[in-house]
């Protein structure tokens, strides 16, 4: 095991990071806000506030590590060894994915988070990794966790990676954290083909009764209220349409995840920066209908999946005809 756990520093740091155990994390209660502001930015790795088990723990949670547990059990040869957690932008897929990982390591299971790249990996580095892997672990029996969290946003082929692992002389697993506009596929006889339902866990929009009567206790948890009954007095009255929307009640509720779900909406839009292209070129072969583009954005922007969200103005006024 102490193999195992130089691997990630001595050989690979650069493609990714290893999880810790609960003893190796270095966490002082006393930086509360820098902790908080630590949990909730995706693109911060930082292992304390788990410690100190600062994040909601949400219901999706024990499903995850029942079904990582039951594929890491089958035997190497059972395809495909992946677990997808997939969801709007901004509800917290990071943050379930990170909890699942902190908790899995905590049960002497080396998990390890792939990095995020500021530049396409190849597929000849994770080979590597593997093969460094399989010199350290040196048991089949041994459980390997791949954690790789928004492969577009990462620039991480998940095909190479999977490729990758198919030469791995242990029990491994992959999970993938990814959004609804690019679901993650498999790469089968060079055909892209969509994660099997039973490998497939989605990030509830909305919480569930038993999350919304855990959520006072836990913003006292956070120091957000300094007393049971005023969290309470936060709360959104029961009744109101939004009151079990993931982004609208953290967003009212924990001012510290507001940079956090800005930062991963403001990310989904510039994405959709390729699709904007793809339209115009689709409309100009149409020979310039615009009602093929207006209908695309309309179509887009309503099956979002917050159906119970607003409906935003252009949108709206798109589809009465009006002048804007």
């Amino acid at each position: 095991h102490r193999d195992l756990h130089s691997f990630p520093t001595r050989r690979s740091s650069d493609l990714v990071c290893y999880v810790p155990r609960r003893e190796e994390v270095h966490a002082n209660p006393a930086e509360r806000n820098r902790l908080l502001d630590s949990l909730f930015r995706p693109t911060h790795l930082d292992w304390a506030p788990y410690s100190l088990h600062l994040e909601f723990n949400r219901g999706v949670c024990s499903g995850a590590e029942a079904v990582a547990k039951n594929i890491l059990a089958a035997p190497l040869t059972t395809e495909p060894r992946i677990l997808e957690l997939k969801g709007e932008a901004g509800i917290g897929k990071t943050v379930v994915m990170r909890s699942l990982a902190f908790s899995l390591a905590q049960q002497n299971i080396l998990c390890l988070w792939i990095k995020r790249s500021y530049g396409e990996i190849s597929g000849n580095r994770f080979d590597a990794a593997v093969a460094s892997l399989n010199d350290a672990v040196r048991r089949p029996s041994a459980q390997v966790v791949f954690f790789l969290d928004d492969p577009a946003g990462s620039r991480v082929k998940l095909s190479e990676v999977i490729s990758a692992l198919g030469r791995a002389q242990f029990q491994w697993l992959i999970v993938v954290a990814s959004r609804r506009t690019d679901e993650a596929v498999l790469i089968k006889d060079e055909v892209a083909q969509p994660i099997p339902a039973e490998n497939a866990l989605e990030v509830p929009a909305e919480f569930t009764a038993a999350e919304i009567s855990k959520l006072p206790e836990y913003l006292v948890t956070l120091g957000v209220a300094e007393s049971l009954e005023k969290a309470k007095s936060m709360m959104l009255p029961p009744g109101v349409q939004h009151s079990k929307d993931v982004l609208c009640s953290l967003w009212y509720l924990l001012p510290q995840t507001q940079s956090a779900i800005e930062e991963s909406l403001v990310g989904e839009f510039h994405r959709l920066g390729e699709t904007e292209t793809i339209v115009k070129r689709f409309v100009s072969a149409a020979g310039g209908a615009k009602s093929f583009a207006k209908a695309a954005y309309e179509f887009v922007t309503t099956t979002s999946g917050f159906d119970s969200a607003p409906l935003p103005v252009e949108v709206l006024v798109s589809a009465l005809g009006i002048s804007y």
